[in-house]
Protein backbone atom coordinates (compact mmCIF):
# COMPACT_ATOMS: atom_id res chain seq x y z
CA UNK A 1 0.00 0.00 0.00
CA UNK A 2 2.69 2.84 0.78
CA UNK A 3 4.75 1.89 -2.91
CA UNK A 4 0.57 2.25 -3.86
CA UNK A 5 0.29 5.53 -3.15
CA UNK A 6 4.17 6.78 -3.00
CA UNK A 7 3.54 6.37 -7.11
CA UNK A 8 -0.50 7.06 -6.94
CA UNK A 9 -0.81 9.10 -10.94
CA UNK A 10 3.03 8.86 -11.37
CA UNK A 11 2.47 7.47 -15.19
CA UNK A 12 5.23 8.36 -17.10
CA UNK A 13 4.48 10.99 -19.57
CA UNK A 14 5.08 9.15 -23.17
CA UNK A 15 6.11 12.48 -25.19
CA UNK A 16 8.06 14.50 -22.41
CA UNK A 17 9.25 11.47 -20.12
CA UNK A 18 7.83 13.54 -17.34
CA UNK A 19 8.15 11.30 -14.44
CA UNK A 20 4.46 12.90 -12.96
CA UNK A 21 1.23 12.66 -15.09
CA UNK A 22 0.26 15.99 -17.03
CA UNK A 23 -2.69 18.23 -15.93
CA UNK A 24 -5.03 18.15 -19.27
CA UNK A 25 -7.45 21.65 -18.62
CA UNK A 26 -8.89 21.25 -22.52
CA UNK A 27 -12.64 20.86 -22.41
CA UNK A 28 -12.74 18.94 -25.75
CA UNK A 29 -10.39 16.60 -27.73
CA UNK A 30 -9.91 15.96 -31.47
CA UNK A 31 -12.00 13.37 -33.50
CA UNK A 32 -9.85 11.71 -36.19
CA UNK A 33 -10.02 11.77 -40.01
CA UNK A 34 -12.83 9.13 -39.91
CA UNK A 35 -14.82 11.07 -37.35
CA UNK A 36 -14.09 8.65 -34.49
CA UNK A 37 -12.82 8.94 -31.32
CA UNK A 38 -9.95 6.78 -31.85
CA UNK A 39 -7.57 9.09 -28.96
CA UNK A 40 -10.36 7.55 -26.56
CA UNK A 41 -11.64 11.36 -25.16
CA UNK A 42 -14.61 13.49 -26.12
CA UNK A 43 -15.10 16.10 -24.28
CA UNK A 44 -14.34 16.85 -20.35
CA UNK A 45 -17.84 16.22 -18.82
CA UNK A 46 -17.71 12.86 -20.16
CA UNK A 47 -14.04 11.98 -19.51
CA UNK A 48 -10.98 13.75 -19.20
CA UNK A 49 -7.41 12.03 -18.92
CA UNK A 50 -7.04 13.55 -15.55
CA UNK A 51 -10.03 12.73 -13.89
CA UNK A 52 -9.32 8.99 -15.46
CA UNK A 53 -5.92 8.94 -14.25
CA UNK A 54 -7.65 9.57 -10.35
CA UNK A 55 -10.40 7.38 -10.73
CA UNK A 56 -8.19 4.46 -11.72
CA UNK A 57 -5.81 5.24 -9.42
CA UNK A 58 -8.84 5.07 -6.65
CA UNK A 59 -9.96 1.86 -8.04
CA UNK A 60 -6.61 0.44 -7.47
CA UNK A 61 -6.23 1.91 -3.91
CA UNK A 62 -9.39 0.42 -2.70
CA UNK A 63 -9.29 -3.08 -4.93
CA UNK A 64 -12.51 -1.99 -6.74
CA UNK A 65 -13.28 -2.44 -10.23
CA UNK A 66 -14.40 1.11 -11.38
CA UNK A 67 -14.63 4.81 -10.21
CA UNK A 68 -16.84 7.96 -10.46
CA UNK A 69 -14.52 11.18 -9.43
CA UNK A 70 -17.53 14.11 -8.52
CA UNK A 71 -17.44 17.50 -7.76
CA UNK A 72 -18.02 17.11 -3.80
CA UNK A 73 -18.27 14.28 -1.17
CA UNK A 74 -22.00 15.25 -1.52
CA UNK A 75 -22.43 15.15 -5.15
CA UNK A 76 -21.19 11.49 -4.87
CA UNK A 77 -23.44 10.50 -2.10
CA UNK A 78 -26.32 12.18 -3.98
CA UNK A 79 -25.02 9.95 -7.42
CA UNK A 80 -24.99 6.32 -5.23
CA UNK A 81 -28.85 7.47 -3.62
CA UNK A 82 -30.07 8.46 -7.23
CA UNK A 83 -29.87 5.12 -8.08
CA UNK A 84 -32.48 4.56 -6.11
CA UNK A 85 -35.84 6.06 -6.90
CA UNK A 86 -38.59 5.73 -4.37
CA UNK A 87 -36.19 3.06 -2.14
CA UNK A 88 -35.37 2.61 1.28
CA UNK A 89 -31.91 3.63 2.82
CA UNK A 90 -31.37 1.97 5.94
CA UNK A 91 -29.20 4.62 8.06
CA UNK A 92 -27.00 4.42 11.17
CA UNK A 93 -28.67 6.70 14.14
CA UNK A 94 -25.24 8.75 13.98
CA UNK A 95 -24.05 9.78 10.78
CA UNK A 96 -23.04 12.96 8.65
CA UNK A 97 -25.66 15.54 8.68
CA UNK A 98 -25.79 16.46 5.31
CA UNK A 99 -26.62 12.86 4.20
CA UNK A 100 -30.01 13.27 6.17
CA UNK A 101 -30.54 16.93 4.95
CA UNK A 102 -30.08 15.68 1.60
CA UNK A 103 -32.39 13.02 1.86
CA UNK A 104 -35.04 14.50 3.78
CA UNK A 105 -34.32 17.95 2.49
CA UNK A 106 -33.16 18.04 -1.33
CA UNK A 107 -34.37 14.95 -2.39
CA UNK A 108 -37.97 14.45 -0.37
CA UNK A 109 -39.46 14.47 -3.74
CA UNK A 110 -37.23 11.80 -4.87
CA UNK A 111 -39.14 9.24 -2.47
CA UNK A 112 -36.54 7.61 -0.50
CA UNK A 113 -37.34 6.61 2.55
CA UNK A 114 -35.30 5.85 5.62
CA UNK A 115 -34.64 2.67 8.46
CA UNK A 116 -32.57 3.67 11.17
CA UNK A 117 -30.44 1.46 13.37
CA UNK A 118 -28.19 2.09 16.12
CA UNK A 119 -24.80 2.96 14.88
CA UNK A 120 -23.16 0.78 18.14
CA UNK A 121 -25.95 -1.48 18.46
CA UNK A 122 -24.26 -4.17 16.86
CA UNK A 123 -25.33 -6.61 13.59
CA UNK A 124 -28.65 -7.15 15.40
CA UNK A 125 -29.78 -3.78 15.36
CA UNK A 126 -28.62 -3.78 11.14
CA UNK A 127 -30.29 -7.28 10.52
CA UNK A 128 -33.53 -6.07 12.27
CA UNK A 129 -33.40 -2.63 10.45
CA UNK A 130 -32.83 -4.51 6.82
CA UNK A 131 -36.03 -6.46 7.41
CA UNK A 132 -37.97 -3.08 8.29
CA UNK A 133 -35.99 -1.75 5.12
CA UNK A 134 -37.20 -4.91 2.94
CA UNK A 135 -41.01 -5.36 3.97
CA UNK A 136 -41.63 -1.19 3.65
CA UNK A 137 -40.22 -1.29 -0.11
CA UNK A 138 -42.38 -4.70 -0.73
CA UNK A 139 -45.50 -2.62 0.60
CA UNK A 140 -44.91 0.56 -1.12
CA UNK A 141 -47.43 0.92 -3.69
CA UNK A 142 -46.27 0.91 -7.06
CA UNK A 143 -43.55 -0.90 -6.16
CA UNK A 144 -43.13 -2.68 -9.28
CA UNK A 145 -41.36 -5.83 -10.36
CA UNK A 146 -38.49 -7.28 -8.94
CA UNK A 147 -37.63 -8.34 -5.04
CA UNK A 148 -37.86 -5.89 -2.62
CA UNK A 149 -34.59 -5.56 -1.51
CA UNK A 150 -33.37 -4.75 -4.65
CA UNK A 151 -34.77 -1.37 -3.67
CA UNK A 152 -32.91 -1.16 -0.60
CA UNK A 153 -29.35 0.84 0.51
CA UNK A 154 -27.36 0.01 3.29
CA UNK A 155 -26.06 2.92 4.68
CA UNK A 156 -22.55 3.06 7.04
CA UNK A 157 -20.66 5.41 8.33
CA UNK A 158 -17.58 4.38 10.54
CA UNK A 159 -16.31 5.79 12.21
CA UNK A 160 -19.54 8.03 13.15
CA UNK A 161 -20.17 11.55 13.16
CA UNK A 162 -19.36 12.97 15.47
CA UNK A 163 -19.69 10.36 18.08
CA UNK A 164 -17.03 7.90 16.63
CA UNK A 165 -19.05 5.41 17.10
CA UNK A 166 -18.14 1.68 15.13
CA UNK A 167 -19.77 -0.69 12.96
CA UNK A 168 -18.65 -4.36 11.85
CA UNK A 169 -18.21 -3.87 8.03
CA UNK A 170 -17.69 -7.32 7.12
CA UNK A 171 -20.58 -8.24 9.56
CA UNK A 172 -22.95 -5.48 8.27
CA UNK A 173 -22.36 -6.05 4.82
CA UNK A 174 -22.69 -10.42 5.18
CA UNK A 175 -26.00 -9.09 6.84
CA UNK A 176 -26.96 -7.30 3.43
CA UNK A 177 -25.82 -9.55 1.09
CA UNK A 178 -28.13 -12.46 2.54
CA UNK A 179 -30.82 -10.34 1.95
CA UNK A 180 -30.10 -9.05 -1.27
CA UNK A 181 -29.50 -5.91 -0.42
CA UNK A 182 -26.82 -3.43 -1.91
CA UNK A 183 -24.37 -1.99 0.72
CA UNK A 184 -22.57 1.44 0.80
CA UNK A 185 -20.21 2.32 3.03
CA UNK A 186 -18.36 5.98 3.72
CA UNK A 187 -15.14 5.62 4.20
CA UNK A 188 -13.48 9.03 4.26
CA UNK A 189 -12.22 8.95 7.77
CA UNK A 190 -10.97 5.20 7.24
CA UNK A 191 -9.07 5.94 3.63
CA UNK A 192 -7.58 2.86 1.92
CA UNK A 193 -4.49 3.78 4.48
CA UNK A 194 -6.50 2.51 7.08
CA UNK A 195 -9.18 0.23 5.90
CA UNK A 196 -10.65 -1.50 2.57
CA UNK A 197 -13.87 -2.29 2.79
CA UNK A 198 -14.96 -3.40 -0.26
CA UNK A 199 -11.99 -6.36 0.96
CA UNK A 200 -14.88 -6.40 3.72
CA UNK A 201 -17.73 -7.38 1.64
CA UNK A 202 -18.97 -3.72 0.60
CA UNK A 203 -19.89 -2.78 -2.87
CA UNK A 204 -19.78 0.86 -2.89
CA UNK A 205 -17.47 2.84 -1.24
CA UNK A 206 -17.48 6.69 -0.99
CA UNK A 207 -15.19 9.30 0.01
CA UNK A 208 -14.84 12.83 0.47
CA UNK A 209 -11.94 13.26 -1.19
CA UNK A 210 -11.73 16.83 -0.57
CA UNK A 211 -10.41 15.41 3.45
CA UNK A 212 -7.65 12.73 3.82
CA UNK A 213 -7.65 11.80 0.29
CA UNK A 214 -6.82 15.40 -1.38
CA UNK A 215 -5.16 16.34 2.25
CA UNK A 216 -4.44 20.07 2.43
CA UNK A 217 -7.85 21.46 2.61
CA UNK A 218 -7.44 23.38 -0.70
CA UNK A 219 -9.54 20.71 -2.84
CA UNK A 220 -13.52 20.16 -2.89
CA UNK A 221 -14.05 16.56 -4.40
CA UNK A 222 -15.79 12.97 -4.18
CA UNK A 223 -15.24 9.81 -5.68
CA UNK A 224 -17.40 6.48 -5.66
CA UNK A 225 -15.38 3.06 -6.09
CA UNK A 226 -17.28 -0.14 -7.56
CA UNK A 227 -16.51 -4.01 -6.18
CA UNK A 228 -15.57 -6.14 -9.14
CA UNK A 229 -17.37 -9.39 -9.26
CA UNK A 230 -14.55 -11.43 -9.10
CA UNK A 231 -11.91 -9.91 -6.81
CA UNK A 232 -9.24 -12.80 -7.51
CA UNK A 233 -9.28 -11.75 -11.32
CA UNK A 234 -8.30 -8.38 -10.17
CA UNK A 235 -5.16 -9.37 -7.64
CA UNK A 236 -2.24 -8.78 -10.02
CA UNK A 237 -3.32 -5.99 -11.48
CA UNK A 238 -3.87 -4.37 -7.74
CA UNK A 239 -0.83 -5.79 -6.11
CA UNK A 240 1.82 -4.90 -8.87
CA UNK A 241 3.09 -1.36 -8.22
CA UNK A 242 5.12 -0.90 -11.58
CA UNK A 243 1.84 -2.00 -13.08
CA UNK A 244 -0.29 0.47 -11.56
CA UNK A 245 1.90 2.98 -11.99
CA UNK A 246 2.13 2.30 -15.95
CA UNK A 247 -0.77 4.49 -17.30
CA UNK A 248 -4.15 5.43 -16.58
CA UNK A 249 -5.39 2.92 -19.33
CA UNK A 250 -9.18 1.55 -17.94
CA UNK A 251 -8.61 -1.52 -19.96
CA UNK A 252 -5.62 -2.44 -18.01
CA UNK A 253 -7.65 -4.06 -15.72
CA UNK A 254 -8.47 -8.07 -16.40
CA UNK A 255 -12.31 -7.91 -14.86
CA UNK A 256 -13.00 -4.67 -16.45
CA UNK A 257 -12.53 -6.63 -20.10
CA UNK A 258 -14.76 -9.21 -19.34
CA UNK A 259 -17.14 -6.77 -17.42
CA UNK A 260 -17.29 -5.03 -21.13
CA UNK A 261 -17.72 -7.83 -22.82
CA UNK A 262 -20.10 -9.07 -20.45
CA UNK A 263 -22.01 -6.23 -21.22
CA UNK A 264 -22.91 -6.28 -24.56
CA UNK A 265 -19.17 -5.47 -25.69
CA UNK A 266 -16.93 -2.01 -25.18
CA UNK A 267 -18.35 -0.46 -27.93
CA UNK A 268 -21.92 -0.42 -26.11
CA UNK A 269 -21.11 0.61 -23.09
CA UNK A 270 -21.06 4.19 -23.23
CA UNK A 271 -24.80 3.83 -24.46
CA UNK A 272 -25.21 1.28 -21.86
CA UNK A 273 -24.84 4.49 -18.93
CA UNK A 274 -26.55 6.96 -20.98
CA UNK A 275 -30.05 4.59 -21.23
CA UNK A 276 -30.31 3.03 -17.66
CA UNK A 277 -29.61 6.94 -16.49
CA UNK A 278 -32.46 8.03 -18.83
CA UNK A 279 -30.12 11.11 -20.07
CA UNK A 280 -28.72 12.22 -23.30
CA UNK A 281 -26.71 9.42 -25.32
CA UNK A 282 -22.81 9.14 -25.68
CA UNK A 283 -21.47 8.19 -28.89
CA UNK A 284 -19.78 4.94 -28.74
CA UNK A 285 -16.85 3.27 -30.45
CA UNK A 286 -13.51 3.78 -29.04
CA UNK A 287 -14.20 6.75 -26.58
CA UNK A 288 -16.80 4.52 -25.45
CA UNK A 289 -15.01 1.41 -24.51
CA UNK A 290 -12.51 4.16 -22.77
CA UNK A 291 -14.93 5.91 -20.77
CA UNK A 292 -16.85 2.39 -19.63
CA UNK A 293 -14.64 -0.29 -19.50
CA UNK A 294 -14.50 -0.58 -15.45
CA UNK A 295 -18.51 1.17 -15.85
CA UNK A 296 -20.12 -1.78 -16.14
CA UNK A 297 -18.74 -4.77 -13.34
CA UNK A 298 -20.46 -2.38 -10.59
CA UNK A 299 -21.36 -3.83 -7.62
CA UNK A 300 -22.16 -7.30 -8.86
CA UNK A 301 -20.88 -9.31 -5.80
CA UNK A 302 -24.72 -11.12 -6.82
CA UNK A 303 -24.06 -10.80 -9.97
CA UNK A 304 -27.92 -9.74 -10.84
CA UNK A 305 -28.38 -7.05 -13.56
CA UNK A 306 -29.96 -5.03 -10.69
CA UNK A 307 -26.10 -3.92 -9.55
CA UNK A 308 -25.12 -3.63 -13.21
CA UNK A 309 -27.58 -1.02 -13.47
CA UNK A 310 -27.27 0.72 -10.66
CA UNK A 311 -23.62 1.76 -11.63
CA UNK A 312 -24.55 2.44 -14.72
CA UNK A 313 -26.72 5.18 -13.34
CA UNK A 314 -23.97 6.30 -10.75
CA UNK A 315 -21.87 6.73 -13.92
CA UNK A 316 -24.61 8.31 -15.70
CA UNK A 317 -25.36 10.82 -13.13
CA UNK A 318 -22.13 11.92 -13.29
CA UNK A 319 -21.40 12.14 -17.15
CA UNK A 320 -25.06 13.65 -18.07
CA UNK A 321 -26.23 16.19 -14.52
CA UNK A 322 -22.25 16.94 -14.99
CA UNK A 323 -21.24 17.16 -11.30
CA UNK A 324 -17.72 15.84 -11.84
CA UNK A 325 -14.49 16.54 -10.47
CA UNK A 326 -12.19 18.98 -12.49
CA UNK A 327 -9.10 18.03 -14.15
CA UNK A 328 -7.07 20.30 -11.47
CA UNK A 329 -8.83 19.41 -8.65
CA UNK A 330 -7.72 15.41 -9.48
CA UNK A 331 -3.95 16.43 -10.25
CA UNK A 332 -3.99 18.22 -6.63
CA UNK A 333 -5.65 14.63 -5.36
CA UNK A 334 -3.27 12.30 -7.03
CA UNK A 335 -0.75 14.78 -5.65
CA UNK A 336 -2.06 14.44 -2.03
CA UNK A 337 -2.75 10.50 -2.58
CA UNK A 338 1.48 10.13 -2.64
CA UNK A 339 1.74 11.50 1.00
CA UNK A 340 -1.42 10.25 2.26
CA UNK A 341 0.38 6.61 4.56
CA UNK A 342 2.87 9.14 5.94
CA UNK A 343 0.41 12.10 6.88
CA UNK A 344 -2.27 9.20 8.20
CA UNK A 345 0.59 7.74 10.57
CA UNK A 346 1.50 11.12 11.98
CA UNK A 347 -2.16 12.05 12.22
CA UNK A 348 -2.81 8.53 13.94
CA UNK A 349 0.08 8.65 16.47
CA UNK A 350 -1.01 12.62 17.24
CA UNK A 351 -4.82 11.82 17.89
CA UNK A 352 -4.15 8.95 20.24
CA UNK A 353 -1.23 11.40 22.37
CA UNK A 354 -3.98 13.44 22.15
CA UNK A 355 -6.67 11.63 23.29
CA UNK A 356 -4.75 10.26 26.35
CA UNK A 357 -3.80 13.66 27.82
CA UNK A 358 -7.42 15.06 27.31
CA UNK A 359 -8.81 12.02 28.81
CA UNK A 360 -7.15 12.49 31.83
CA UNK A 361 -7.53 16.04 32.20
CA UNK A 362 -10.65 16.88 34.93
CA UNK A 363 -12.19 19.71 32.50
CA UNK A 364 -13.10 16.73 30.20
CA UNK A 365 -16.31 14.74 30.75
CA UNK A 366 -15.77 12.22 27.94
CA UNK A 367 -12.91 11.70 24.94
CA UNK A 368 -14.76 9.38 21.60
CA UNK A 369 -11.79 8.13 20.04
CA UNK A 370 -11.66 4.43 19.42
CA UNK A 371 -7.83 3.85 19.80
CA UNK A 372 -8.66 4.34 23.92
CA UNK A 373 -9.07 1.20 25.92
CA UNK A 374 -11.98 2.89 27.48
CA UNK A 375 -13.76 3.26 24.28
CA UNK A 376 -16.84 0.65 24.40
CA UNK A 377 -16.16 -0.09 20.91
CA UNK A 378 -12.15 -0.75 21.02
CA UNK A 379 -11.65 -4.05 20.59
CA UNK A 380 -14.11 -4.16 17.92
CA UNK A 381 -12.47 -1.27 16.14
CA UNK A 382 -8.78 -2.94 16.75
CA UNK A 383 -10.43 -6.51 14.98
CA UNK A 384 -12.44 -5.65 12.86
CA UNK A 385 -11.63 -2.39 11.05
CA UNK A 386 -8.41 -0.45 12.13
CA UNK A 387 -6.49 -3.42 11.77
CA UNK A 388 -3.52 -3.20 9.56
CA UNK A 389 -4.50 -6.10 7.76
CA UNK A 390 -8.03 -4.49 6.97
CA UNK A 391 -5.46 -2.44 4.27
CA UNK A 392 -3.32 -4.96 2.98
CA UNK A 393 -0.64 -4.53 5.69
CA UNK A 394 1.05 -5.30 8.60
CA UNK A 395 1.77 -4.22 12.12
CA UNK A 396 -0.22 -2.49 14.93
CA UNK A 397 -3.49 -1.00 14.74
CA UNK A 398 -3.79 2.47 13.96
CA UNK A 399 -6.90 4.57 15.61
CA UNK A 400 -7.37 7.30 12.64
CA UNK A 401 -7.00 11.11 13.46
CA UNK A 402 -10.07 11.93 14.38
CA UNK A 403 -11.78 12.49 18.21
CA UNK A 404 -14.63 14.32 19.85
CA UNK A 405 -14.34 15.79 23.23
CA UNK A 406 -16.70 16.85 25.38
CA UNK A 407 -16.70 19.18 28.36
CA UNK A 408 -17.75 19.11 32.34
CA UNK A 409 -18.19 23.04 32.07
CA UNK A 410 -21.15 22.32 28.80
CA UNK A 411 -21.91 24.55 26.22
CA UNK A 412 -20.40 27.38 27.07
CA UNK A 413 -17.31 25.59 28.19
CA UNK A 414 -16.99 23.82 25.13
CA UNK A 415 -17.17 26.91 22.79
CA UNK A 416 -14.75 28.82 25.15
CA UNK A 417 -12.12 26.45 24.78
CA UNK A 418 -12.44 26.61 21.26
CA UNK A 419 -11.75 30.02 21.46
CA UNK A 420 -8.98 29.84 23.65
CA UNK A 421 -6.77 27.43 21.01
CA UNK A 422 -4.03 28.95 18.86
CA UNK A 423 -2.26 25.66 17.88
CA UNK A 424 -5.65 24.17 16.50
CA UNK A 425 -7.95 26.16 14.41
CA UNK A 426 -11.44 26.88 15.02
CA UNK A 427 -12.79 25.57 11.29
CA UNK A 428 -14.83 23.07 9.60
CA UNK A 429 -13.84 20.44 7.49
CA UNK A 430 -11.29 18.10 8.53
CA UNK A 431 -8.15 15.64 7.06
CA UNK A 432 -5.82 18.59 6.59
CA UNK A 433 -2.21 18.90 7.65
CA UNK A 434 -3.62 21.00 9.89
CA UNK A 435 -5.33 20.12 13.28
CA UNK A 436 -8.65 22.03 13.07
CA UNK A 437 -11.80 21.69 15.91
CA UNK A 438 -15.18 22.65 15.70
CA UNK A 439 -18.54 23.10 17.79
CA UNK A 440 -20.34 20.78 15.74
CA UNK A 441 -24.11 21.23 17.32
CA UNK A 442 -23.78 25.01 16.06
CA UNK A 443 -23.14 24.16 12.67
CA UNK A 444 -25.87 21.18 12.37
CA UNK A 445 -29.81 22.00 11.71
CA UNK A 446 -32.28 22.63 14.18
CA UNK A 447 -33.29 19.31 16.54
CA UNK A 448 -29.15 18.19 16.00
CA UNK A 449 -28.65 15.02 18.49
CA UNK A 450 -24.83 16.08 18.39
CA UNK A 451 -24.43 17.04 22.11
CA UNK A 452 -23.27 20.61 22.56
CA UNK A 453 -21.14 20.48 24.74
CA UNK A 454 -18.53 18.50 21.95
CA UNK A 455 -15.87 19.50 20.58
CA UNK A 456 -14.86 17.46 16.91
CA UNK A 457 -11.17 17.64 16.77
CA UNK A 458 -9.37 16.37 13.37
CA UNK A 459 -5.71 16.18 14.74
CA UNK A 460 -3.23 17.44 11.97
CA UNK A 461 0.59 16.66 11.82
CA UNK A 462 1.81 19.33 13.72
CA UNK A 463 4.21 18.24 16.94
CA UNK A 464 2.06 16.15 19.45
CA UNK A 465 3.83 18.64 22.06
CA UNK A 466 2.42 21.77 20.79
CA UNK A 467 -0.57 20.25 20.39
CA UNK A 468 -0.88 18.89 24.04
CA UNK A 469 0.26 22.40 25.25
CA UNK A 470 -2.28 24.16 23.31
CA UNK A 471 -5.36 21.75 24.76
CA UNK A 472 -3.75 22.04 28.28
CA UNK A 473 -3.78 25.84 28.42
CA UNK A 474 -7.16 26.45 26.93
CA UNK A 475 -8.69 23.28 29.20
CA UNK A 476 -6.97 25.35 32.23
CA UNK A 477 -8.36 28.69 31.26
CA UNK A 478 -12.01 27.32 31.76
CA UNK A 479 -11.62 24.18 34.05
CA UNK A 480 -14.67 23.17 35.43
CA UNK A 481 -15.31 20.88 38.37
CA UNK A 482 -12.99 18.18 39.41
CA UNK A 483 -13.34 14.94 38.35
CA UNK A 484 -14.86 13.38 41.58
CA UNK A 485 -12.77 10.03 42.79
Amino acid sequence: MDTLLAHAGCRVDAESGAVVAPLHLATTFERGPGLDFSKGYIYSRIDNPSRALFELTMARLDRGVAAAAFSSGMAAIHAVLMAFPGGVVVLPDDLYHGVVSLIDGTMAAWGLRTVRYAADGGTRAIEAALDEAVELAGSSPGAGAGPASARVLLWVETPSNPLLRIVDVRAACAAARSRGVASAVDSTWLTPALCRPLDLGADVVVHSATKYIAGHSDVLMGVVVAAAADPSSLEPWLRDAAVCCAGARRSDCPAAAAAAAAAGGAGTGAGAVSGAAGGAGVPGGAASARGDALSMPALAKRGDEAAVAWWARVRGVQRCAGGVAGPLECFLALRGLRTLHLRIERQCANAMALAEMLEAHPAVAAVHYPGLASHPQHRLAAEALFSASAAGGEGPSRFGGMLSVRLRGGEEAARAVAARLTVTQTATSLGGTESLVEHRASIEPAGTATPWDLLRVSVGIESAADLIADWRQALDAVRGPQRSE
